[in-house]
């Protein structure tokens, strides 16, 4: 609370992105600092209060940036479907790192108790081989891909100076006119505010681009693995549905049988099969409901479509019926 109003002045100074990278910077090297000072013979925590405060003042003072990175991102999205999807990137944000957080908890758990001896375990404590395991998952480690993460932190396209071309581009898109990315350096052409043409695209966007090439070449007679696909897109996919389903049940099984039949190093065995199956689980509702059931099959819902707005959809992501001369579908 003390920290926030310094980090808020200056990313005013600095802009959100190199505000939010120098946050970043700060805390990256404290897990290695932490970890040279550990003394896993003692249990004195109050020397390392100092590197708790660090993290507070630089993680929890300017967690607020992250969400103004966050905006970024989906400012860019707009501009490139004309649509807000806040609540999708929000599902998205919330729900991948509770997998990738059950996984790493799952390994570092498994890693101690392998090196944590039973006569340890019993008394409830730790040897000390385990003391140094949990000193390296707690500090050394996190720190260290901490760097990747920077590294990809600074990789991110859309900066402060990008993000005002974003909004710059969105203005001039919204009054009918084309812009180019300033990310990719490519041409958007607006979509037309017609309730037919936001219909058309919508349809459109629940299928893959193969998929709608297929139809394409199906079309023009030139699709005999199309017409194979659209007769049997239906139990594909429930193959698909079922083939999540069966892992996420077989995944299943195996956890409860670790908790029912422990072995040695079962616990570990037990988080992992938890995890498999929590995430074949979503994949397969995910796939579900996203997919099968409010999606229509390739014939229904692309044979109200023209070969000129399909081949327009792929190229210039609009169903106007006006295509260029040098726009073709290229068929092999």
């Amino acid at each position: 609370m003390i920290a926030t109003p310094f980090w808020h002045q200056l990313s005013v100074r600095l802009g959100n992105y190199r505000a939010w990278l120098l946050s970043y910077m700060i805390q990256a090297p404290v897990g290695i600092l932490l970890y040279m000072c550990i003394d896993v013979g003692q249990q004195q925590i109050y020397r390392y209060f100092f590197f708790f405060v660090v993290l507070s003042v630089t993680g929890s003072a300017s967690g607020f940036l992250l969400d103004s990175i966050k905006a970024n991102a989906v400012d860019y999205e707009e501009l490139r479907t004309e649509e807000r999807r806040e609540a999708s990137f929000e599902a998205c944000w919330s729900l991948f790192p509770r997998y990738i957080s059950l996984f790493s908890n799952a390994f570092s758990f498994g890693i101690v108790s392998y090196y944590n001896r039973p006569e340890f375990e019993n008394r409830g404590e730790f040897s000390m081989e385990s003391r140094r395991v949990i000193a390296i998952l707690t500090s050394l480690l996190p720190s260290l891909t901490s760097f990747v993460c920077l590294f990809l932190m600074y990789r991110f396209p859309v900066d402060d100076e990008k993000h005002r071309q974003v909004l710059d581009a969105m203005k001039k898109l919204k009054d009918g006119e084309p812009v180019i990315d300033p990310i990719t350096n490519e041409l958007i052409k607006p979509i037309s505010s017609s309730r037919a043409s936001q219909h058309d695209l919508n349809v459109l966007r629940h299928f893959a681009a193969f998929e709608i090439r297929w139809k394409l070449l199906g079309m023009l007679n030139k699709g005999r693995l199309y017409r194979l696909y659209s007769q049997w897109q239906s139990f594909i996919e429930r193959i698909i549905f079922l083939f999540w389903v069966s892992i996420s049940l077989a995944c299943g099984y195996s956890f409860i049988m670790c908790i029912v039949s422990p072995t040695d190093h079962s616990d570990l065995q037990a988080t992992i099969y938890l995890w498999l199956s929590s995430v074949c689980f979503t994949i397969a509702f995910g796939f579900h409901y996203a997919r099968v059931k409010i999606n229509p099959s390739v014939n229904e819902g692309l044979s109200r479509f023209s070969t000129t707005q399909l081949t327009n959809y792929l190229t210039n992501n609009s169903v106007s019926e006006q295509c260029s001369p040098s726009t073709k579908l290229h068929t092999d």
